[in-house]
């Protein structure tokens, strides 16, 4: 992600200088350049992810996600300065923690109950996300979560630009970070659908140019993906988006279909966006004769869920057959098939069943 922060794409160097960020080199984050925090943050992933690979090791020591700070760096080039500079920012002791989560008071029996019991509570990782790592004292950390750490360098660098900028610039950075998340997609399907040397051609392409007219209720755009294999075309959208703490802890299904339909369906005023939007891009391309259709519809955001949603549309004996199963998402929740409604449910009503997360 930091790489395509600081990238050339014209979008990203365009929305980067509405937010008057023209060199991301010099970027201050956490007092750390981009790069070295970056530098940092992947060396100690790689460290707990060795030892997590391990099981057996980390149970016969239970200290092997403890990094010493005083030799962790004995073999590579970054300075002893940049790695305290990183750890005091992003661990906290013990006492340190109680007063984050605490708000620095203590609580009584039945405020710990009332807290702890209350929606939102038991998923709020905000600390813990900025701060995956535990101060133990000596120059000894340990860390608390591997997923966390990783996501540091994309997550901890989009909300400390976010907290910067006012109401209004919040929309330009929200609209940089959707490229990025484009731009990243991008790249991992070329490299699962590479480049190929002629005559060859890769099925994979980004930012394909397509026309719309009235009857499709298209302007003229592009597809943010698509998979190109002669009888069968898959299209992607790739949607960043961002749910605040307060509607995915609420717990109340109105208000949280409310919000994803804003994200993720048609702007207040009815305008179609990303799933709508896909699905009448689906439309057009199946009345304009392409022999297969399959559309799949993504988004990323902090602590978001990954939603594809399918359509197909089928040319037999010259005439098309079109299966769209518009707006209907299908979470993949651990691994099992589940109709979106269910996913809310289970989501908003944990205790039936257990709660859900999708990826």
């Amino acid at each position: 992600m930091i790489e395509l922060f600081q990238g050339t794409d014209d979008t990203v160097v365009t929305l980067r200088s509405r937010l008057k960020l023209d060199d991301p080199q010099n970027l201050d984050f956490d007092g750390l350049s981009l790069d070295d925090f970056g530098a940092v943050t992947f060396g100690l992933f790689a460290h707990a992810l060795a030892r997590a690979a391990q099981p057996n090791a980390l149970i016969g020591d239970p200290g092997g996600c403890v990094i010493d700070s005083n030799t962790f760096l004995s073999q590579v080039s970054l300075s002893q300065k940049t790695l305290d500079t990183f750890l005091s920012t992003h661990s906290l002791t013990f006492d340190e923690f109680r007063r984050h989560i605490t708000g620095g008071e203590g609580w009584s029996r039945s405020e710990f109950t009332d807290r702890t019991t209350s929606a939102g509570f038991a998923t709020d990782f905000r600390t813990f996300r900025h701060y995956p790592l535990m101060n133990l004292g000596a120059g000894q950390h340990l860390i608390l979560d591997v997923q966390f750490l990783e996501e540091l360098p994309a997550s901890g660098l989009f909300f400390q630009i976010l907290t910067r900028l006012d109401t209004g610039q919040r929309k330009v950075l929200l609209d940089l970070w959707g490229r990025i998340f484009e731009l990243l997609a991008i790249e991992l399907f070329r490299h699962f659908y590479p480049p190929t040397p002629a005559p060859l051609v890769s099925p994979f392409l980004a930012d394909y140019p397509f026309k719309g007219g009235p009857s499709d209720g298209l302007n003229e755009g592009q597809v943010d993906g698509l998979l190109d294999f002669g009888k069968e075309v898959v299209l992607f959208e790739f949607k960043h988006i961002l749910l605040s703490q307060e509607v995915k802890d609420f717990l109340n299904r109105a208000r949280l279909e409310t919000e994803l339909r804003l994200k993720l369906v048609e702007e207040g005023d009815g305008k179609p966006k990303a799933v709508r939007q896909l699905a009448k891009l689906a439309a057009a391309v199946r009345t304009g004769a392409d022999s297969h259709l399959r559309w799949g519809k993504q988004h990323s955001g902090r602590e978001g869920c990954v939603v594809p949603g399918r359509g197909r549309s089928r040319r037999r004996d010259g005439s098309l057959r079109r299966e769209l199963v518009a707006e209907r998402h299908l979470p993949a929740a651990y691994g099992r098939n589940r109709g979106w409604g269910s996913a809310v449910d289970r989501h908003v009503n944990p205790g039936v069943g257990g709660g859900t997360c999708a990826h």
